[in-house]
């Protein structure tokens, strides 16, 4: 199953797989502009977990009027026992320069296991209203024989069927169903058919919607990408065509872990700076360089031949120590866990993980 209809849908979206993650990238900055916000730019900064590195905030600012940056949203991610996520706390923030976070939405999720996977089996979606948490959205899935996804909305003091989603592949093929509840039965309401290149980024989607008892077509969209040598997405632009009317946004989405995705809803473009988190060579086979001692106190080394210089990192991917010796001190900084990345003569480079 396609990892970008699985993702979006189960966030009620048709979405655009340019950013699946490839190796042990992880996305470190997002710079995007939105259609929500009058073609404003905003900038997500990730926050990782110190050993697993499980996405653990997503952090966004807003470019105002005059070009500054300022607070706007916050995603905070907690885990229990596996790396799927079990809640994601969104909050805003509320006042200007001076201002606080405030709640916004809660999702709760469980999981359930198919065959050698765990997939996401139900969402609750709650609302902060008059200070206490209101029932919103609630999502079921079901993976066999046929995926589907169902969600219900909290209507005034019960739950009520409101859409469902039948995702149906054939090949590099994708047709979603999406179906309306009126009537005591599911009424035809749109029909997504999505197309794959042979590396599994989407081409194109076109969008119908059912009229008079028939299928109409009403929306094209042809996506663009520009990737590095290793595949990942940089940059990714949609163009529309509604009827007749170009535009150019859609919504995108970006992968940080198998499984496990972050959304950008109404895009024109946005570009996306990775991380490395591996203890692998970046180029190479295998590693060429160990760190001694790890976890370091005072001082590391940096041991093995052909070494160029090394580059420190904290966990917002700031550089906070650079070196041209292998002995290498840490200069009164935090004590935490650092990504180390080594240059070698050649090019190469490899990151590696030390905690102090």
């Amino acid at each position: 199953m396609k990892k970008a209809i699985i993702c979006l849908l189960a966030l009620a979206f048709c979405g655009v797989n340019g950013f699946a993650q490839r190796g042990d990238l992880v996305p470190l900055k997002a710079t995007y502009y939105t259609a929500e916000e009058g073609m404003m730019m905003l900038q997500d900064d990730f926050t990782y977990d110190e050993y697993e590195f499980y996405l653990m905030e997503k952090f966004t600012t807003i470019e105002d009027v005059v070009g500054h940056w300022v607070n706007y949203a916050r995603e905070t991610y907690e885990y229990e026992f596996d790396e799927n996520p079990v809640s994601i706390l969104t909050e805003h923030w509320d006042g200007y320069e001076e201002g606080e976070w405030v709640n916004d939405q809660l999702a709760t999720l469980s999981y359930i296991d198919v065959g050698m996977e765990s997939k996401v089996k139900e969402k609750l979606v709650k609302t902060w209203q008059n200070d206490a948490w209101t029932n919103l959205h609630w999502y079921f899935y079901d993976y066999e024989p046929i995926h589907t996804i169902m969600i219900k909305d909290w209507i005034g003091t019960q739950w009520e069927n409101h859409l469902l989603y039948t995702i149906e592949e054939n090949g590099d093929e994708t047709v979603v169903l999406v179906q309306y509840w009126q009537g005591g039965a599911w009424q035809n309401m749109e029909k997504h058919t999505y197309h794959y290149d042979s590396n599994h980024y989407l081409k194109d989607i076109t969008k119908m919607l059912f009229v008079g008892g028939a299928w109409a077509p009403t929306q094209t969209k042809t996506v663009t990408y520009t990737n590095d040598e290793q595949g990942n997405t940089l940059n990714a632009i949609c163009e529309s065509n509604y009827g007749g009317l170009y535009e150019q946004n859609t919504d995108i989405e970006i992968f940080f872990g198998e499984g496990k995705s972050i959304l950008y809803p109404h895009i024109k473009e946005i570009n996306v700076q990775y991380f490395d988190v591996t203890h692998v060579a970046e180029n190479t086979v295998e590693p060429q360089f160990t760190l001694y001692p790890n976890p370091a106190k005072d001082r590391f080394t940096v041991q093995g031949a052909d070494f160029q210089k090394a580059e420190v990192y904290n966990l917002s991917g700031q550089k906070v120590l650079e070196s041209n010796a292998p002995e290498i001190q840490f200069n009164n900084m935090a004590a935490g866990a650092y990504l180390v990345k080594v240059f070698r003569s050649n090019g190469l480079v490899e990151t590696h993980k030390l905690m102090h």
